[in-house]
This record gives structure tokens, C-alpha cells and sequence, in this order.
């Protein structure tokens, strides 16, 4: 592997810990990932668990023939020369790095002023992937959001709206130019109009809307 998604479910539990022990878990994440090596003697207890709380979700990740992140679910890219340079940091300083980096990209608790100040040059180098990868993210989630969006048809209007009545055919004059999509958010906010006619719904819409 060259990489692999760090999620937000790795990161709410690991933040939870000291920064000793959260530089520690994620070391051996890193070293497990890319280098099937589990934990030591020197690995701290809590560090050790939460390891191998994950361990499971870690291989099944490492399985993949191709490897994707898991859809919808918020993470980040940790490439294997972030995996290196976290291995070279002290512990601690590990740890506020990886906090800083769940904090900028899921919101969980933030690093102090002081605390940020000791990794401040580190996080800034690594802060424009993130960015890039917040942009997709939010890129993705509009596309399919777009591409879920059924289109407003006179079918869905008589479906959603049952109270409403009579009929209109799609060829009649008194929908040119209207946008099925309006007309929808009219009759959705505009209760009242629901016991008219189909047919007058579409005039107050047009009078509304200087059709």
C-alpha cells in the first residue's frame, strides 16, 4: 500500500487519549498498514488497545484488491511519506500533529495555542492535501446529491399533493414556461391552495410569478 484512509471513527476514540499516546497508535497503525508490524513491549496499554480495537478494520482495509474509501464516510488520505514523518516525530509531538489534522477535517476537540504552535510549521506543510481533499469531498457530496434529485413531473405534483384535484395534461398552454420545480415549492409551502383545481393552482403560480 501507498496509502490509506484515516476515518472519523478512527479518529473520535484515538483523540481521546494523551498526545504520547495518540502519536503512539497512529505509529503503529502506520507500521501495521504498510508494514504488517503490530505493537512492541514499548507500546503504552491504552495505545495497544485501541490498536487492536481497530486491527480488524485495519486488515480488511489492507485486503482490498483496490483500495477506495468507504462511501460517505468522512476520512482523510494518509500517503506513506506522512507515514515516515510522523515515525520520525517525538511521541508527543505525533500526537498534537494528529489531533490537529482530526480537528481540521472532522471538527473534533482542538489543540491549544501553545500546543499548536509546536507542530504549526509541520501542519502547514501537510494542511493544502487536506484542503484538496475537503474539496472533493464537498464536490462529491453535491454530485450526489444532483444526481439523486428525482426531476418534478405533473405525476410526482398528483402523487405527493393526493388532496389536490383534477388533471392536467403536459401539452396544455397554461405550462409554458412554468418550472415544475417552482410550482412544486409553491404548492409544498402554500397548503391552502391544495383544495383548488390542478388547473387554478398553475394561475396563482403564473399571477405570482408574472408568467
Amino acid at each position: 500500500m501507498k496509502q490509506f484512509y484515516f476515518y472519523e471513527s478512527y479518529a473520535k476514540p484515538i483523540c481521546k487519549l494523551t498526545y504520547e499516546e495518540i502519536g503512539q497508535v497512529v505509529k503503529v497503525i502506520c507500521g501495521y498498514v504498510f508494514d504488517n508490524k503490530e505493537p512492541n513491549e514499548k507500546t503504552l496499554p491504552k495505545a495497544k488497545a485501541l490498536f487492536y480495537l481497530l486491527q480488524e478494520q485495519l486488515t480488511e482495509e489492507k485486503g482490498k484488491e483496490k483500495v477506495t474509501a468507504k462511501r460517505n464516510a468522512k476520512h482523510f488520505v494518509l500517503p506513506l511519506s506522512y507515514a515516515k514523518f510522523l515515525q520520525a516525530l517525538e511521541d508527543e509531538e505525533a500526537g498534537i500533529l494528529i489531533r490537529q489534522c482530526c480537528n481540521f477535517m472532522f471538527g473534533t476537540p482542538p489543540v491549544t495555542d501553545e500546543e499548536a504552535e509546536r507542530i504549526d510549521g509541520y501542519f502547514e506543510l501537510i494542511k493544502p492535501s487536506f484542503e484538496k481533499s475537503k474539496r472533493q469531498s464537498e464536490n462529491a457530496k453535491r454530485h450526489n446529491k444532483k444526481r439523486k434529485k428525482q426531476p418534478v413531473t405533473l405525476a410526482k405534483i398528483r402523487t405527493d399533493f393526493p388532496e389536490i384535484r383534477g388533471n392536467l395534461n403536459a401539452e396544455n398552454p397554461i405550462l409554458n414556461g412554468v418550472d415544475l420545480d417552482k410550482l412544486y415549492a409553491f404548492i409544498a409551502e402554500n397548503g391552502d391552495v391544495r383544495a383548488e383545481q390542478m388547473y387554478e393552482i398553475v394561475e396563482l403560480f403564473r399571477f405570482q410569478n408574472s408568467l
